[in-house]
C-alpha cells in the first residue's frame, strides 16, 4: 500500500515523520509546522486519502512497511507520534533503532502488558468497529468526540472543534474498522520490558488533564535511559491540539538540546 504523504521542507538537516491519531489524518499536525525540522506528514492506513480495502495493508508490518518508503535515504530522521501514531512510532523505532535519531510520544503508551490486556481490547475493538458498521460515521463521530478522553476539547474554539470534526468526518467507515483490527492497542505487542534498552533521546508530552497517560508517560520515563518528559498544564490528551503553541516549543527546545 502506499500511503499519502504531505512534505514541509524547512531546509533543515532534519526530518521528522509525524504519525497521527485514529480519527486524524496528517493535518492533525497543521499547527505544528513552526519546527526546526523538515516534517514528513502521512495518512496512515484507513485514514484521510490512505484508503485500501485489503485487510492485509493494515497489519502493523505492512504500515511499517509502508513508512518506510516515505523515508528520504541517508536523511537523519526522528519519528513522532500522537496516541495511535506515537505506539506505532515507538514500535518502529524498536524494529529499527539504527534507523532513527530520536523518538518523540505525544499521550503515547509502550502498549498493554499482558495477553489478558490485550485479548480483552481486541474484543472491545471489535465492538467499536460493529458500532462503526451499524451506526454510520456520522453517529461514531458523535459518539468518540464526547469520550471523557477528549473532554478538554471542548474549551477549544469552536473554528479548531468544527475542523476537528470534519477531519473525523472525513474518513470512510471501513477503513476506520480495518485500521482498528490491524493496528488497534489490542493488536500491538507490549514494549515495556524493552524501554530500557532505547538508548536515542526520547521526548515524551502529555496534558495534566489527561491523568491516565501523565501515569503511563511518567512510568515510562522511569524506565527510559535518555529521556524527558514534559507536562503540558491545562491541557488533556489532545496536547498538540490544545496547546500547540507550547507543544512546538517544548519539542524545538529537545531539537536544540539533542541534535
Amino acid at each position: 500500500m502506499k500511503l499519502f504523504s504531505h512534505f514541509v521542507d524547512h531546509h533543515e538537516k532534519l526530518d521528522m515523520m509525524w504519525l497521527h491519531g485514529f480519527t486524524g489524518t496528517h493535518q492533525t499536525f497543521c499547527q505544528l509546522e513552526a519546527l526546526n525540522a523538515n516534517l514528513i506528514l502521512p495518512d496512515l492506513p484507513g485514514h484521510g486519502k490512505s484508503d485500501s480495502n485489503c485487510a492485509e495493508d493494515y497489519s502493523l508490518s505492512a504500515t511499517e512497511a509502508a513508512l518506510n518508503a516515505l523515508l528520504r535515504p541517508k536523511q537523519k530522521t526522528i519519528l513522532a507520534g500522537y496516541s495511535m501514531g506515537a505506539r506505532l512510532a515507538l514500535s518502529k523505532v524498536m524494529q529499527n533503532q539504527n534507523r532513527f535519531s530520536g523518538l518523540v510520544m505525544i499521550s503515547g503508551s509502550p502498549g498493554l502488558q499482558t495477553e489478558p490486556e490485550r485479548l480483552n481490547r481486541r474484543a472491545r475493538d471489535a465492538e467499536l468497529a460493529q458500532f462503526i458498521k451499524e451506526k454510520g460515521l456520522t453517529e461514531f463521530v458523535s459518539y468518540w468526540e464526547n469520550l471523557p478522553l477528549f473532554a478538554s476539547q471542548k474549551k477549544l474554539n469552536l473554528e479548531v472543534q468544527e475542523r476537528i470534526r470534519r477531519e473525523r468526518l472525513s474518513q470512510s467507515e471501513s477503513g476506520l474498522m480495518h485500521s482498528l483490527a490491524g493496528v488497534g492497542t489490542g493488536s500491538l505487542p507490549s514494549y515495556w520490558d524493552k524501554l530500557s534498552s532505547l538508548s536515542m533521546p526520547v521526548l515524551l508530552i502529555t496534558g495534566e488533564l489527561d491523568k491516565k497517560f501523565c501515569d503511563i508517560a511518567q512510568k515510562m520515563a522511569d524506565l527510559l535511559p535518555n529521556v524527558t518528559y514534559v507536562c503540558v498544564a491545562d491541557a488533556g490528551h489532545a496536547v498538540h491540539l490544545e496547546a500547540p503553541e507550547e507543544v512546538s516549543k517544548i519539542i524545538n527546545k529537545w531539537l536544540n538540546n539533542h541534535f
